[in-house]
Parts: C-alpha cells; sequence; structure tokens
C-alpha cells in the first residue's frame, strides 16, 4: 500500500507533464488527384520543415489520401513527388498546436496553370 500511495503522485505529474509535449504538436493531411481527377495512389508526400532542417515523408493510399501525424510546429513546404520527381508543391503549410493542416492537391489544375504559363 505504501508502494502505491508513493508512485501514484508521481504517475499522476508525470501525466500532467505529457499533455502539454503532445500537444505541441500537429497534423498534415489531404488528398491528391492526378490529372484525371482520379485519386493518385502511392505518390509520396515530402514534408520539409522551413527554418529548421526536419524531413519527413508519407506515401498516398489508395483514396490518394495522406496524413502525417505528431509534426512539430512550425512552417512547411509539402510536395507530391512521382517517380521520384516533384510534381507540384505548397509552400504555405503551417502546423499549429493540435491542428490539422490540410492540403489537397489537384494536379490537373496544375498542369492546366503550368501549360497557360508558358504560353
Amino acid at each position: 500500500m505504501k508502494l502505491v500511495s508513493k508512485t501514484l503522485p508521481f504517475l499522476l505529474m508525470a501525466m500532467l507533464l505529457a499533455v502539454p509535449a503532445f500537444s505541441q504538436t500537429g497534423n498534415i493531411s489531404g488528398r491528391v488527384v492526378d490529372e484525371t481527377g482520379k485519386p493518385l495512389t502511392g505518390a509520396t508526400i515530402s514534408i520539409d520543415r522551413q527554418g529548421i532542417t526536419q524531413h519527413f515523408e508519407v506515401k498516398t493510399d489508395n483514396r490518394g489520401q495522406y496524413l502525417h501525424a505528431g509534426l512539430p510546429t512550425g512552417n512547411y513546404k509539402v510536395t507530391v513527388m512521382r517517380d521520384g520527381k516533384p510534381v507540384m508543391s505548397n509552400e504555405a503549410v503551417r502546423v499549429t498546436f493540435g491542428g490539422d493542416a490540410n492540403t489537397d492537391f489537384d494536379l490537373k489544375n496544375a498542369r492546366a496553370a503550368g501549360a497557360s504559363d508558358e504560353e
């Protein structure tokens, strides 16, 4: 009984201190569709923290969706990679405490914008 009464306050304090640490992270999620409007499966999503060199990667699922949880707060550049080459990126993604930054990519619109820029 003495062991429980001595360790219980320590465990409670550890749990209270751990909660803020978890809340100092956030998520980046989104969906990627190809040039035909279909989900892009298996694309690599490259996530680079700006200001501090940190690199993360995740793959899209069969619905073209991706999620990277537990990212430190800050500004990120998110890039869709296909066959090892960058296809489209967003350099203004902000991860906030406990937040979910949603960043979708539509490669059809990107291609159309690129075609009009070249003309």
